[in-house]
């Protein structure tokens, strides 16, 4: 598991409100935890509901339930932002936000370039170890950097469980809340 990697929550997870279908990028790991932001809950919200200073509607999305009330984002690398820290080869995680709203606001930077979130997910070792154990969550390795600041990216974890072949075609075509079907 590295920064970059994607935790990809399995049908396991149906009853869980925060991780549910969640697809959690991972921004810092190290001996004891491991934490990233879920990428695929968009809020109904943008960023300029937060930050009068931001011009342009920048999406915002629920990182995780920890610190909801703290804001934190991720870039693509070629935009260089002071501070960040390199999460992949192509991904940076937060930096100096006065100079991003300032990157935001002059155009150098678009939402196609980044992504906010309130909160992050949160694990220690053990407790994420005991999860995939349990295989209430699937580790995805591919490079995701083109896919992640696409607009629209409901369709990112119906695509990673398809990645991992027949194990979950049941819930391929499944609606969020199965009830639906």
């Amino acid at each position: 598991m590295n920064c970059g990697n994607l935790l990809i929550a399995t049908p396991k997870i149906i009853g869980d409100h925060d991780f549910h279908r969640s697809v959690i990028i991972i921004t810092s790991l190290d001996d004891e935890n491991i934490s990233g932001h879920i990428i695929n809950k968009k809020l109904n919200y943008n960023l300029n509901n937060l930050i009068e200073d931001i011009k342009p509607p920048i999406p915002l999305f629920y990182g995780g339930p920890v610190e909801t009330d703290r804001l934190f984002f991720i870039h693509k690398s070629s935009i260089k932002i002071p501070e960040s820290k390199k999460i992949s080869n192509h991904i940076n995680w937060c930096g100096d936000l006065d100079m991003t709203i300032k990157l935001i606001n002059d155009k150098t930077i678009s939402s196609n370039d980044i992504m906010f979130f309130l909160g992050y997910s949160g694990w220690d070792r053990s407790q994420l170890e005991s999860e995939f154990i349990d295989k209430s969550w699937r580790l995805f390795r591919n490079d995701i950097s083109n896919y992640l600041f696409q607009k629209n990216i409901v369709n990112i974890w119906k695509d990673c469980i398809k990645s991992f072949g027949n194990d979950y075609i049941l819930w391929f075509n499944t609606p969020n809340n199965p009830n639906h079907n």
